[in-house]
């Protein structure tokens, strides 16, 4: 997939190493030289100096069928022009990355008409992710999936659980194991796609995805006891966030 990522700042790095690891053909658009000559002695990505909100930059013969574009600049308007430029060239999909909800909250305001398939206030996603691993505690991350209908949910496993020492298949009659599906183990920092002879143990991370409504009892189940949950929560900082 050829990826066009608009800003190098740590948003747009993170994406290249994402991105590269997944073996995606990634070019990147920043205005300053030397960030990009970083990158590309890090990692197997094109490189162009250039501003976001120009609209040749993307005219530019070298970067050829825009599949994603994404606009990661600190500067909400020129990640707007970038998907409206992106759109125009023919790109597949678009995300601006905007630091305030306020474009979304204006009946002025139409994101389809603008070139951004997806909109993204990184401030209003992070609130969610906190939000998420608070209601369930003992997850590393939680993500709903189908309108909510499906969660996939990462936790470490701790020494209680009862996966300790079996393999998957051999789970193959419980009644969990209708409902679930374990889709990545992470073991010693090697990530490997769990299959029938995989062995969770004790401090592994594992991904898991199932039926929303069944993630409370599933995760008291997996962690060898119920769980305890939060009763007061400190927030420090009354920002936007």
């Amino acid at each position: 997939m050829r990826t066009v990522i608009i800003g190098a700042g740590n948003a747009g790095k993170n994406l290249v190493a994402k991105l590269c690891e997944m073996g995606h053909d990634v070019v990147v658009i920043d205005n300053d030289a030397v960030v990009l000559d970083e990158l590309a002695q890090n990692y197997d990505v094109m490189t162009l100096v250039g501003h976001g909100s120009d609209p040749t930059i993307l005219e530019n013969d070298v970067i050829g069928r825009i599949d994603l574009l994404a606009a990661v600049t600190a500067s909400d308007e020129i990640n707007f022009l970038a998907c409206c430029w992106a759109k125009a060239a023919g790109a597949g999909h678009t995300i601006a990355r905007l630091s305030s909800a306020r474009f979304l909250h204006s009946s002025l305001v139409n994101t389809d008409k603008l070139g951004v398939d997806r909109p993204m206030v990184h401030k209003g996603e992070c609130a969610k992710e906190v939000f998420d691993v608070l209601y369930m505690p003992g997850t590393l991350e939680v993500t709903s999936l189908l309108d909510g209908k499906i969660a996939a949910i990462g936790l470490k496993l701790p020494d209680k659980t009862p996966l300790a020492g079996k393999s998957l298949k051999e789970f193959k009659d419980d009644k969990w194991f209708g409902k679930v599906r374990f889709i990545g183990m992470v073991k010693q920092g090697k990530l490997i796609i769990p299959d029938g002879d995989s062995r969770p143990e004790p401090g592994d991370d594992v991904y898991i995805v199932l039926p929303a409504g069944q993630t409370d009892r599933f995760l008291d189940w997996i962690r060898g006891g119920r769980r305890k949950g939060f009763k007061k929560v400190v927030i420090a900082g009354g920002g936007e966030l």
